[in-house]
C-alpha cells in the first residue's frame, strides 16, 4: 500500500503544501518505476484521488512513457480507479479513458459511495504467488531439498514433530498424511536397497519403517525390512506385510527349480566360474540359505555399491541387472534380520 500523499501517522510525509508538492514531483519519478514494477505482476488499485489530480497524472505520464503500445493497451484490466461518488447505491464498473501526451490511456473505473465494498472484496482475495517467484524457490530450495545426499542436520517434518529441535527443523512443506523423510520427492526404491547394505541414510529406524509401507506400494508390496525391524515397531500399520519369514519367499520358482542342476555349494563355487558381474549375481540366488556365508555377502555388496553408488539407479543400469541385484540384496537383508525378526 503506497499512500501517495502521506499518512497522518507520519505527519512530516503529508504533502500539503507548496513545497511539499513541489518535493513530491522530484520523487514522483522513483514512485512510478515502484509502480511499474508492481504493474507487471499485480493488478493496481488507485484510491481517494481524482482522476484530474496533477500528481496523479504525472506518475501515470511517467509510466506509460517507459511502456510499449501493447502493455498501455493492457492497463484496462491492471489499473483499476475507485471514483466516490456520494450519490450512487452499491457500485457500478466501467471504463475511463483520458489522453497522456499522444497515448490514449484507458483504466477499469468503480464509482461508489462506500469504500467498505472495495475493503470487503479485497479481503476476500487470496494471495496468488507469481510464477517468477516460485521459480526463485525452486532454484533455491526445491532442489536443495531433493538431494539424495541427506544429512543428520537436515529434516523434513512437520512443525509439531517433537523428534526435531528447533535448531534442526529447516523447513515443513505438505501435509503429514504421507511421511517425507528425504526432501520433497521421498526416499527412493533404489536409495532403500542400498542403505540396506550401505546405511547411507541417516535416519532413525523408526523414521524409516514408519516410511516403508507407502514406498512398498510402489513395489508390488516388497521392500526389505528385516535388518531394521523390531518388535518395538509393530504397531506400524502395514509393516508386518512386508516381513520375509520364508527364504524361499525371496526365491522365484523357476530358480528353485533349477538349483540341482547348478550344483553350487558355496560363493567361493560361484565366484570361480569367473561370470561377469550380472551373471554372477543372478547365479548366487541358486545357493540355499546355509551355502550362504553372511560375511561374504556383505563384502560382495559393499564392493559393487563402493565402485558404483548408482549401481541400482534406473538410468544408469540394465533392468536384469538390477532385479538380480535387488534379489541379493533380499537374502542379505533376511539373513541380517533373521535373529532379531524370529527369536
Amino acid at each position: 500500500m503506497y499512500k501517495i500523499h502521506g499518512s497522518v501517522s507520519d505527519p512530516s510525509s503529508v504533502v500539503i503544501n507548496e513545497n511539499d508538492y513541489k518535493e513530491f514531483k522530484e520523487k514522483s519519478e522513483y514512485l512510478a518505476a515502484k509502480l511499474l514494477t508492481i504493474f507487471m505482476e499485480y493488478p493496481i488499485i488507485f484510491m481517494g484521488y481524482s482522476i484530474s489530480d496533477k500528481n496523479i497524472q504525472d506518475i501515470l505520464n511517467s509510466i506509460v512513457k517507459c511502456m510499449t503500445k501493447e502493455q498501455i493497451n493492457n492497463l484496462r484490466e491492471k489499473f483499476i480507479f475507485v471514483e466516490y461518488d456520494p450519490s450512487i447505491k452499491g457500485y457500478a464498473i466501467g471504463d475511463s479513458t483520458f489522453s497522456i501526451d499522444s497515448n490514449v490511456l484507458t483504466m477499469t473505473k468503480v464509482t461508489l459511495s462506500d469504500y467498505s465494498i472495495i475493503y470487503k472484496a479485497v479481503a476476500m482475495k487470496k494471495m496468488s504467488i507469481p510464477v517468477r517467484l516460485l521459480r526463485v524457490l525452486k532454484d533455491e530450495l526445491y532442489l536443495y531439498t531433493l538431494t539424495n545426499e541427506p544429512t543428520k542436520n537436515i529434516k523434513v517434518a512437520p512443525l509439531d514433530d517433537e523428534r526435531v529441535s528447533n535448531d534442526d527443523l529447516v523447513l515443513s512443506i505438505g501435509t503429514t498424511e504421507v511421511p517425507s523423510i528425504d526432501g520433497l520427492r521421498g526416499i527412493t526404491a533404489s536409495q532403500w536397497y542400498r542403505n540396506i547394505v550401505m546405511h547411507d541414510l541417516q535416519f532413525e529406524g523408526k523414521d524409516l519403517l514408519s516410511y516403508a509401507p507407502y514406498l512398498a506400494r510402489s513395489e508390488s508390496g516388497k521392500l526389505p525390512i528385516n535388518s531394521l525391524y523390531e518388535k518395538k515397531y509393530n504397531n506400524i500399520p502395514g509393516l508386518n506385510n512386508l516381513i520375509v519369514s520364508d527364504f524361499d519367499d525371496i526365491i522365484s520358482n523357476t530358480i528353485k527349480k533349477d538349483r540341482p542342476k547348478r550344483g553350487y555349494s558355496s560363493l567361493e563355487d560361484v565366484f570361480k566360474m569367473e561370470f561377469d558381474k550380472n551373471k554372477e549375481m543372478l547365479n548366487i540366488a541358486y545357493l540355499t540359505e546355509n551355502q550362504i556365508d553372511f560375511d561374504t555377502l556383505e563384502t560382495y555388496l559393499k564392493s559393487i555399491f563402493e565402485k558404483d553408488k548408482d549401481a541400482l539407479n534406473i538410468e544408469h543400469s540394465r533392468s536384469d541387472y538390477r532385479t538380480n541385484l535387488r534379489r541379493l540384496i533380499r537374502i542379505y537383508d533376511y539373513l541380517k534380520g533373521k535373529e532379531k525378526t524370529f527369536d
